[in-house]
């Protein structure tokens, strides 16, 4: 528990702290990180709910839609297999940077990474929590397949235009 709490403090001390180099500031403003960070704290014990989108209840890809868009990053609120397709893949510093996407096996599941050692999700069977790559089992980490990162505003334009140029490509 003192673990958790110093981590927590470390973590908002990385956000909020203007000027910091913290891998929290690679790709977002302080501001949309910290908004972020209180947004999730906030949505913990929020039930999953099957195309979620509020605090009636989340499901995963729901969840991240929610988040980054409350921040101001606007993407479609899609499947976590479509956002696996179009997001740009995380480079190896980010994967374990505040925001980061992380992807689970079957590209069915999508979370938020907290940092090198967790990340938020909307669980079918909890809700919204905050799980471990490496618990007893290392469950987690045996799944992911992979990282992927939803960028700021002022880089969105290109990636919406390649969401369109996969989706032309579908029909």
């Amino acid at each position: 528990m003192e673990l958790e709490a110093r981590s927590s403090r470390e973590l908002t001390n990385r956000v909020t702290s203007r000027g910091s180099k913290g891998a929290a500031h690679d790709s977002y403003r302080d501001e949309m990180a910290l908004s972020m960070y209180t947004k999730l704290n906030g949505w913990l014990g929020v039930p999953y709910r099957l195309r979620g989108t509020d605090e009636r209840g989340f499901d995963c890809s729901g969840f991240v839609w929610r988040v980054f868009h409350d921040a101001g990053v606007e993407f479609d609120r899609t499947t976590a297999r479509e956002l696996w397709e179009t997001l740009p893949e995380a480079s190896e510093r980010e994967r374990t940077a505040f925001g980061t996407l992380v992807f689970f096996e079957g590209g069915s599941h999508v979370g938020i990474v907290r940092d090198a050692h967790s990340f938020y999700h909307a669980s079918s069977s909890k809700g919204v929590v905050r799980s471990y790559f490496s618990d007893n089992s290392d469950y987690w980490r045996q799944r992911v397949i992979g990282y992927r990162r939803a960028l700021p505003p002022a880089q969105m334009e290109p990636l919406q235009r390649r969401t369109a140029d996969v989706e032309s490509r579908r029909w």
